[in-house]
């Protein structure tokens, strides 16, 4: 999906543009993409550790667990978790999901994604494997924290979202483009809660030479 990197690099996962319906449910087992389920999470929530999107079993997704020692900065690292699974599981369901949309926080980030993820190269694909989000880090500014991640999805192939089949290496990702460093700038709303209202563009190997492990 290398249309979606205008809005974030996660969903450089899947690329190409086979022509498909979505009557696929990838991992065959995943609630129809898009209804309420009780494991969508909500923006601003402050457990420990990241809600998980119902990913079928063919695929992991392997979340640092590092957290920033100050309670206000972990909060919004958590918050950022929950936004990259979001994204990718909206990438997962050929966009039919919209989990993500709890954790916008300004019209740029909702428009873009939104745009995006309608995208041919997203609406008729998934993905299998494993993806790393790892390398995280926090930098805390003026009424706003920007969390940086690495992301590796080098284990990870593009596939069909009507049979499922992995698709031709020409629809695959290059090497350099499975390494790549990703930033969310996170600020709090009215409500309190941390919310994503901006995503500076992606870079990738070697530029991000600190992501490819």
């Amino acid at each position: 999906m290398a249309a979606l990197l205008v809005s974030t690099g996660l969903l450089a996962v899947a690329c190409g543009g086979a022509s498909s319906t979505s009557s696929f449910r990838p991992g065959g087992g995943n609630p129809t993409p898009g209804s309420p389920s009780a494991t969508t999470p909500q923006a601003g929530q402050t457990a420990d550790s990241p809600v998980m999107p119902p990913f079928g079993k063919n695929v992991r997704i392997v979340m640092t667990p590092w957290l920033p020692a100050s309670t206000g900065e972990a909060r919004a690292v958590i918050t950022a978790k929950n936004f990259l699974l979001a994204v990718l599981y909206a990438d997962y369901t050929g966009g039919q999901d919209h989990r993500w949309e709890a954790y916008a926080g300004s019209s740029v980030v909702r428009t873009g994604m939104a745009s995006t993820l309608a995208a041919p190269s997203v609406t008729t694909e998934s993905f299998t494997g494993t993806i790393r989000i790892w390398h995280m880090s926090a930098i805390a500014g003026k009424n706003t924290i920007a969390v940086t991640e690495c992301v590796d999805s080098a284990l990870a192939r593009n596939t069909s979202l009507s049979t499922g089949k992995v698709l031709p290496h020409s629809q695959q990702n290059s090497t350099d483009q499975n390494y790549y460093s990703n930033t969310d700038i996170l600020s709090r709303n009215a409500a309190g809660q941390w919310t994503v209202i901006s995503i500076p563009a992606t870079i990738y190997y070697p530029q991000a030479l600190e992501c490819k492990p």
